[in-house]
């Protein structure tokens, strides 16, 4: 049943706190006493010495990563240096100096060759003006003087003495204009050679050969 007075119904709960808070303050002790010796041998371990070595082997990292990174920065350097040296030497002014020293003779060539133009155009006229004139020689329509063409009645050039006929009307053509004129059949006189002007000399014998009279 339930107990007769109200005190009697909290005094278990009351003892086991009680107990429990004997317990927890026991607990805490030792705890707090746990952590001061851990924290003890912490710090025999984090002597001066100890932490003068550990920083001293970081500095000698550091120290060793600094030289490997000033010799890698150093080495880059050099190589962009030779790459700008070498960009630099492409860039001189020579080979551009160069290369217009070519132009402006190639465009004096040029000049020249222009310069020179008219007097082959002259020529080239000269040439074409012989060349008209020579054709207009061997036109047969157009003999040139001192030689006749002839033809028949209806224009037809005659090429030999054979297709002639005695009494054929026909017209000779000169350089200079035409006359109408009839074949009469007789064979034209042939001209007698002209003697020579003077007798032509006899040779001088050659130089060692004696005379024979």
């Amino acid at each position: 049943g339930l107990p007769a007075r109200p005190e009697d119904v909290l005094a278990l709960p009351q003892q086991r706190l009680d107990h429990a808070g004997s317990r927890l303050a026991s607990g805490l002790t030792r705890n707090v006493a746990l952590h001061e010796r851990g924290l003890v041998r912490v710090t025999g371990r984090l002597s001066r010495a100890l932490l003068d070595r550990a920083m001293e082997r970081r500095r000698d990292r550091l120290e060793a990563v600094s030289a490997r990174l000033r010799t890698g920065l150093d080495a880059n350097v050099k190589a962009h240096e030779h790459r700008l040296m070498r960009a630099l030497a492409r860039l001189s002014p020579e080979p551009l100096h160069r290369r217009l020293d070519q132009r402006a003779a190639r465009l004096e060539s040029v000049g020249t060759r222009l310069d020179a133009f008219p007097r082959r155009i002259e020529r080239d006229e000269a040439r074409l003006a012989a060349l008209a004139r020579a054709l207009a020689g061997l036109n047969p329509k157009t003999p040139k003087p001192g030689f006749a063409r002839v033809e028949s009645e209806d224009g037809t050039m005659i090429p030999a003495a054979a297709a002639l006929q005695d009494g054929q009307a026909v017209r000779i053509v000169f350089a200079d204009g035409s006359r109408g004129a009839r074949i009469d059949g007789g064979d034209a006189p042939v001209p007698s050679p002209k003697p020579p002007a003077f007798p032509p000399r006899a040779k001088a014998p050659p130089a060692g050969q004696g005379d024979l009279f």
